[in-house]
């Protein structure tokens, strides 16, 4: 393997983070009142406990939030000095956040489709939604609580390649430390997904 030039924290890698986590907080803040609305009816008709679906709401919360940090660390492991595609590919860092973009990427596909055919009824009256805010958020929720697992899925399978191919090279460096933190947390949203999905779908008012 060639050497490649360590890559140190710039200012423009903190702007680009900081930049992803301002968006990523912005979205969560956007859902925040509508999720809480849609979803405070389910404690008071027991079929979800307060606990628990406070938990799943900040779960869904933080989740546009790591999409964004996701990314902007992508982008970050594409800047100059990097090493050569073949050193990067063995990275586990960069490896798990290509494979999470790449996975976004087929979610947002399938999100706008759904969205799509959800707002066609919703035009034509065929919604039992009470607002177009309502009918969004809902989709939205449903359509990432189905299909986040993905991206961890996406992580575990590439790493998993990785390893058996003995292609795995960690770097020290904090751009490769941070995207394998990053996949691990996606890894750990794949496990959850399950209940997560479960929470809203039985808990939905």
């Amino acid at each position: 393997m060639s050497i490649s030039p360590r890559r140190l924290f710039t200012l423009l890698d903190a702007m680009t983070l900081v930049a992803a986590t301002a968006l990523g907080l912005g979205i969560a803040r956007g859902m925040h009142d509508l999720l809480w609305m849609n979803t405070n009816m389910t404690v008071k008709d027991g079929s979800v406990g307060a606990v628990l679906l406070t938990v799943a709401r900040w779960t869904a919360l933080g989740l546009p939030l790591i999409v964004a940090w996701t990314i902007g660390l992508f982008l970050l492991h594409w800047r100059r000095p990097r090493p050569s595609l073949g050193d990067l590919l063995h990275r586990p860092g960069a490896t798990a956040c290509g494979a999470v973009v790449f996975a976004l990427a087929i979610e947002a596909v399938n999100l706008t489709v759904l969205l799509v055919v959800v707002l066609a009824k919703q035009s034509m009256g065929k919604s039992s939604y009470g607002s177009l805010a309502e009918c969004l958020v809902d989709c939205l929720i449903r359509g990432l609580g189905i299909e986040m697992g993905m991206p961890g899925l996406a992580v575990a399978v590439a790493w998993t390649m990785l390893a058996l191919s003995g292609g795995w090279e960690s770097d020290p460096g904090w751009l490769d430390r941070a995207g394998r933190l990053i996949g691990v947390a996606w890894v750990v949203l794949m496990v959850v997904d399950p209940w997560l999905l479960l929470t809203f779908l039985g808990g939905w008012s």
